[in-house]
Parts: C-alpha cells; sequence; structure tokens
C-alpha cells in the first residue's frame, strides 16, 4: 500500500487554529492557576497596593516554573524577595534547593535602565521567564525635578525610551513563548456603583505591554485579586469575578 505524505505549508506570522493553546505558568495553588490561566509567553502586568502579595505571587510562579526545567531571572529592585522565604517555598514545594540557586538569578538592580539593559541581556541569555519586581518604584526614583517643566520632560524622555525597548524584547520573547511578568504598585480610587475602575499606575505605558493584567487589593482586611485584562478569559468588567487568597 503506498503511503501519501501530507505536506502542511504555513507563511510566516500565520496562526494554526487547530492548536488548543499553550502552557501556563504556575503557581501551586490550584485555585489561583485555575483563576489565572497565565499563558506561557504572554506579557503580565501584576499591579496593586503596597504589601499585598505580588512579590509573593510572583516568587511563587518562578518556584515553579524552575521545577519544571526552566531558566528564571528574577530583578528585585525593592529588596522585597527574602532568601529565607524561597527557601521555605522551594520546601513546601520539594525542590531541592541546589537546584532552585542554579536554574533562578536574582539580581537587585534599582536604576531604571540597568533593569532594562539586564533585561536586553537576560533575552540573549535564553531565560525562559524574566521577572521585573517591580517597575513602578525605580521608574519613579528618576523623576526627580526642580520644576514642572524639567519633570515634564523627563517624564516624556524616561517612558519613550524604557516603552520602546521593554516593547522590543517583549515582542521577542512572545514570537519565542518566553515570558515577561512587570510588577507596579498602584493606589485604588474608590467604586462609582458597580463600575470597576482601572487604579492609576505610575509608568502606565506598560499597560499597553501587558496582554494579561492581574490586579490585586486588600479590603477589611482580606486579599483579593482579580482579571483586569486577559487572553482567555473575561475581564473583571464582563464577569465581575475575585478571587480571595490569603499568604501562608
Amino acid at each position: 500500500m503506498d503511503e501519501k505524505l501530507e505536506v502542511v505549508i504555513r507563511r510566516m506570522g500565520e496562526v494554526d487554529l487547530l492548536e488548543e493553546g499553550g502552557y501556563t505558568l504556575e503557581t501551586g495553588d490550584e485555585d489561583i492557576d485555575e483563576f489565572l490561566s497565565l499563558e506561557i509567553g504572554v506579557p503580565i502586568l501584576i499591579f496593586g497596593t503596597a504589601f499585598v502579595g505580588k512579590t509573593t505571587l510572583c516568587t511563587t510562579i518562578a518556584i515553579s516554573a524552575v521545577s519544571k526545567g526552566q531558566k528564571v531571572l528574577y530583578i528585585d529592585s525593592e529588596r522585597g524577595l527574602n532568601p529565607r522565604r524561597l527557601r521555605i517555598i522551594s520546601k513546601t514545594r520539594k525542590l531541592r534547593w541546589n537546584l532552585l540557586t542554579k536554574r533562578l538569578k536574582v539580581m537587585r538592580i534599582y536604576n531604571v535602565d540597568s533593569i532594562v539593559r539586564l533585561v536586553e541581556e537576560a533575552y540573549e541569555n535564553q531565560f525562559d521567564l524574566i521577572i521585573i519586581d517591580s517597575i513602578s518604584r525605580p521608574f519613579l526614583r528618576e523623576l526627580y525635578a526642580k520644576s514642572i517643566e524639567e519633570l515634564e520632560g523627563k517624564y516624556e524622555l524616561l517612558t519613550h525610551n524604557i516603552y520602546s525597548r521593554l516593547a522590543y524584547i517583549s515582542d521577542k520573547l512572545m514570537e519565542e513563548d518566553r515570558s515577561l511578568i512587570l510588577v507596579s504598585e498602584s493606589k485604588y480610587g474608590k467604586r462609582k456603583g458597580d463600575k470597576f475602575y482601572i487604579p492609576p499606575i505610575p509608568f502606565p505605558s506598560i499597560s499597553v505591554i501587558a496582554k494579561i493584567g492581574i490586579g490585586m487589593f486588600i479590603k477589611k482586611g482580606r486579599r483579593f485579586m482579580f482579571i483586569e485584562r486577559h487572553c482567555s478569559r473575561p475581564a473583571v468588567y464582563e464577569s465581575n469575578e475575585f478571587l480571595e487568597f490569603k499568604i501562608a
């Protein structure tokens, strides 16, 4: 019997509509993972108030990625990533410490230009996951000025420079199914009626880069997260869904 050889030719950039979706970044918590569905290769923005758990969320994502053999760069610009906390979580996940230190590189950098240069180097060095925790604080440090005019000029120049470089690297990472997570602190305004208003972030251009947006806040001592935007899940504006979580 003659066997037929089927050749499928796709043009560059053509999407295979038979694909059911890629792999996901995980935290190790089934409820959170199901709620967030963080797709690998999709740029993510995690924003929220101070001390809400943004760093803890990023830490669990980083450890889970390492456990799957991925190479992770964690840029800690706020000294929020505690090595002792890393040991506790990795022990809970039964991940060997020597394996974690081999695949996870943690850098403490406080200058926004140096952070972006490190991200560019990490792309060239084939890191699978890059986390910037956070981009907002270093950005704000650069904005000291003696006048409103000087401040506006600095802000415009810095925004254009940082955004264009991060957007370029983000696109390159997406093409190769590698992931970028940006973290930003934000302050929430009042809610009016049933409509949810996006909280302002210091560097709003980064929200354009992200295809998935995860918001976090504390209300009456309870922690909640929500989906501000997503590639395959309804946003909070349509679903009105919030997930309560705790930090153990």
